[in-house]
């Protein structure tokens, strides 16, 4: 599996414009083995035989994945590799979702934020045995700005001993200056204090930012659990923090906060589908009525990104709804 993921990485590499050593290579792929542990892939395939209008059957094979995903997703891809052994070229396979090709002979990339799922159609019959082949790899989709630093971290620190023990002032004075240099030189070479702040996970964030991130991670946990009561709690804890911020910290971390708004927009409507469904069982029509349209108002604030989840549902809800009338 570590190989897959490193060959995979490799292929994505060679996408980018960017050029890179062996060994920048390397730290990369090995970056992205440590990244497999927050997704797990369950996949199911079989070959089904359609029907057309016009009578004529033909045989196609359905490949369905879903990915359970651990802690934030947001930067990150999930690519899908289809060997050539399988499918030589991408516009021959139905993709059920919106996916972009990033080579035809085809590696797919799609969000891993947004998407739970993916499903794909071959017009043929494939041995199943064969779907084992196809990998899924989790990746960082802003690949370009992963540390390739050779700088791996700073030994000087491990002898801490050396600093309180030697009676030498100077050599003490010429190892805090060796590290002062290293850290600038460091941070110039990945574009400022910032980059090489992150690439360290150190957050030089006020307490104020820090404390939304902290609840932001907590909330997204209950939304992945489905679990919109806790989730709601802890967002109104982040609204009020969120208040304290200046303008400038506000601006820092404004999408993140809408991003979990949307999430928990989301979870709240497909719960009010459930609930609406429920009373139509019930015959009670005017409380599907009521719960339906407290679901579009919550439905035109949330961003177009987030609307596809819970299209299809709605528009199946609005129908059976009229249904009943």
């Amino acid at each position: 599996r570590k190989e897959e993921v490193k060959n995979i990485t490799l292929q994505y590499l060679g996408i980018s414009a960017k050029k890179y050593t062996a060994k920048e290579a390397k730290i990369i792929g090995n970056r992205h083995v440590e990244l497999q542990k927050n997704i797990t892939i369950s996949t199911k395939a079989n070959v089904v035989k359609l029907t057309k209008l016009s009578g004529k059957t033909e045989d196609v094979t359905v490949v369905y994945k879903t990915f359970d995903k651990k802690g934030n997703m947001s930067g990150k891809a999930v690519l899908e590799f289809i060997p050539k052994n399988i499918e030589e070229d991408s516009s021959n396979i139905k993709f059920m979702i919106d996916v972009e090709v990033l080579k035809k002979d085809p590696l797919i990339r799609i969000d891993a934020e947004t998407n739970n799922n993916l499903s794909y159609v071959f017009n043929k019959t494939l041995d199943l045995n064969l779907i084992e082949d196809v990998k899924t790899v989790l990746v960082y989709d802003d690949i370009d700005n992963i540390k390739t630093s050779l700088i791996t971290g700073f030994s000087i620190f491990k002898s801490s001993k050396l600093l309180r023990h030697t009676s030498n002032t100077r050599l003490v004075v010429e190892i805090i200056i060796i590290i002062i240099l290293v850290l600038v030189y460091v941070a110039y070479s990945v574009g400022g204090t910032q980059k090489l702040a992150t690439m360290m996970h150190i957050d030089f964030s006020s307490e104020g930012i820090r404390k939304v991130k902290a609840k932001t991670e907590q909330a997204l946990q209950f939304v992945a659990q489905k679990n919109y009561a806790e989730a709601k709690v802890i967002y109104k804890e982040i609204s009020e923090l969120f208040a304290k911020l200046t303008k400038e910290e506000k601006a820092k971390i404004y999408n993140s906060v809408f991003e979990l708004r949307c999430k928990i927009d989301v979870l709240y409507i497909q719960n009010m589908i459930v609930s609406a469904r429920k009373s139509l069982e019930e015959n009670n029509i005017e409380e599907a009525k009521k719960l339906y349209t407290e679901i579009t108002k919550i439905y035109y604030r949330v961003a177009p990104a987030y609307k596809a989840q819970v299209l299809k549902e709605s528009t199946e809800l609005y129908n059976e709804i009229s249904k009943k009338r």
